[in-house]
Order: C-alpha cells, then structure tokens, then sequence
C-alpha cells in the first residue's frame, strides 16, 4: 500500500472519540477529532508521513514545538490534553504520579494540566485529594523543567518557587 492509500484508508475510519462527551470540547471540536482522530493519531505517532507541508505544521504542533493555529490542531491538542488530564487527574487522586511522565513538555499542554490541578483542589474538599493535586503539580512542573537551569530566576512558566512565593 502506497503512503497515499494509507492517508485514504485512514481519513475514512471515522468514530474516534469512543466518549460521548469530552468535558471541555465544543460540539464543532469533538467532530473534527471523531472524523479525522485515526489519520491525526497516525501522523502524530510518525505511522505514516507527512504528504504536505500543513501536514508538517500538525506535527511540530504535536511535538510541541509551535502552538496550534489551525482548527484541526487546536480541537487535537485540546482532544490530547482533556484526555492526558483525565488520566494524570484520576491517578494523583490514587496517589499515583507515573502518569505524569506522559505529559507533553510544552507550556501550553503543562499549563493547561496545572490550571485543571488548581482548579480541581480548589473543588475538592478532601485534605487527601488537596495534598496529592499540591504534590501532582510541583512533580508537573519538575516534569517541565527536566534538563533546564533550575536557577531561582530561569525557572520556566512561573513555576517551581514562584508556587510556593519564593
């Protein structure tokens, strides 16, 4: 089968989001990912080549080295993150923290994980849940900031000792 084919039989298999709902998605965003999410996931995950050079963009999106401009990587990116969250947030809440591992490097994905952490402290009126999101961020941000300076004043994205006022 040709690289073309492999882009064809891809954009036809279609029901990606097995969700009915993705907390968080608008209606037009839950459709592109539900039709496209297969031949998004293969051109993300390098199963099959970039034909274009917008297919090229969508992958330095993935990678995470541009932000996403175009609807197509914004509703995947989003689609990406609510799903990685969903994970990360149902395992620190175990006290698990391996799923962090999983999370993209880039500010926007690290970001959005850490403002859903807050948020969802904020919410929670266990002391146990409260304590394994405060952890849950300070090992996302450590995840951020793996193989960077950690000088008091390069921190990335205002994190580590800006959390805690220092």
């Amino acid at each position: 089968m040709t690289e073309i084919e492999l882009h064809k039989e891809l954009l036809k298999k279609k029901n990606y989001v097995f969700k009915a709902n993705v907390k968080g998605m608008s209606l037009t965003e839950l459709s592109l990912v539900n039709n496209f999410g297969y031949w998004f996931e293969a051109l993300s995950t390098g199963s099959i080549s970039p034909l274009s050079e917008l297919q090229r963009q969508f992958i330095s999106v993935t990678k995470g080295k541009v932000s996403p401009k175009t609807e197509h990587e914004m509703a995947w990116v989003k689609y990406r993150v609510l799903t990685v969250l969903s994970d990360v947030i149902n395992q620190i809440n175990e006290g698990d923290y391996s799923h962090i591992q999983r999370i993209p490097r880039n500010d926007f994905v690290v970001d959005a994980v850490i403002s859903a952490l807050n948020a969802y402290e904020t919410e929670s009126g266990s002391y146990l849940v409260r304590a394994n999101c405060q952890k849950g961020i300070a090992k996302v941000r450590d995840h951020q900031n793996k193989g960077k300076s950690q000088s008091r004043n390069n921190i990335t994205n205002y994190g580590g000792l800006h959390d805690f006022g220092l």
